[in-house]
């Protein structure tokens, strides 16, 4: 895979998260990766070396979320971005030789984004290639959530900047219903196997689960329901990190299985 950046979009109320997501981030991507969050009030801590942070505005209100972004992704000039969320975080090391094999398809210009997650085969979808015995699969036209936000996943930036007009929450960005980007021809593209975890190259939780901020949630996404639900991060990690005071001791962590919540 060629050279990209990774950005992650953040504000003020999860600058706590940084922390977290930056030591998960490097134990298991596990390879040289530059990072570059985007917000508004930098955090008080140090950053790894790979990590940088960037103020994009002087206002975290959500109104202002897409001008920013806009604002800061007109003034570069990278072809192929990759986007997380910042609660997106890693709970398993990274699948390089399925990473890489992707790179082909950021020759295409109607390639507009490629989910590095379980997301997009979740959803209505069809094959569309295989690379060395690797299955590619997009979504179909008429499927729901063409664009969402979780990540990583790699955008053309043009696609990108193609939704992201100024003064649209990141609801509505993927739409309501998830109806944005429906038949737009573009090709959003994934992996898929046999089952579960379906040869995502990827392994990452939603970290904030139900808006609770006091706990950080990490079950694995990509297959939370095999093992009846006993898929989470290693409790050696959480136990180093809580070692290490990256996770305070006012914060719980758990994993979530069937939508309820389980402690270490």
């Amino acid at each position: 895979m060629k050279d990209l950046t990774l950005y992650v979009p953040t504000c003020n109320k999860y600058l706590f998260l940084i922390e977290t997501y930056a030591f998960l981030f490097n134990k298991f991507w596990n390879r040289d990766q530059k990072v570059v969050y985007l917000g508004y009030q930098k955090p008080a801590h140090k950053l790894p070396n790979n990590f940088n942070f960037i103020t994009i505005g002087d206002n975290d209100s959500l109104d202002n979320w897409s001008r920013d972004l806009n604002n800061f992704f007109n003034s570069i000039d990278d072809e192929h971005i990759m986007i997380s969320t910042d609660d997106s975080m890693l709970v398993d090391y990274t699948n390089f030789e399925r990473y890489d094999k992707l790179s082909k398809f950021l020759e295409n210009p109607k390639v507009g984004r490629i989910n590095l997650t379980r997301d997009t085969v979740n959803r209505p979808h069809r094959g569309f290639d295989e690379v060395d015995g690797l299955k590619i699969i997009e979504a179909r036209q008429d499927a729901s959530y063409r664009l969402s936000l979780l990540g990583p996943c790699i955008w053309r930036k043009d696609y990108w900047l193609k939704y992201l007009k100024p003064g649209i929450t990141p609801w509505q960005f993927e739409g309501e219903a998830g109806e944005v980007g429906i038949n737009d021809g573009y090709h959003i593209l994934a992996t898929k196997g046999d089952g579960p975890p379906d040869d995502a190259p990827v392994f990452s939780t939603n970290t904030i689960w139900r808006g609770r901020l006091d706990r950080l949630n990490f079950h694995n996404s990509n297959y939370a329901s095999l093992n009846n639900g006993n898929n989470y991060m290693d409790p050696d990690v959480v136990k180093e990190m809580r070692d290490k005071k990256i996770i305070k001791d006012n914060i719980k962590v758990g994993w979530v299985y069937e939508k309820k919540w389980f402690n270490y």
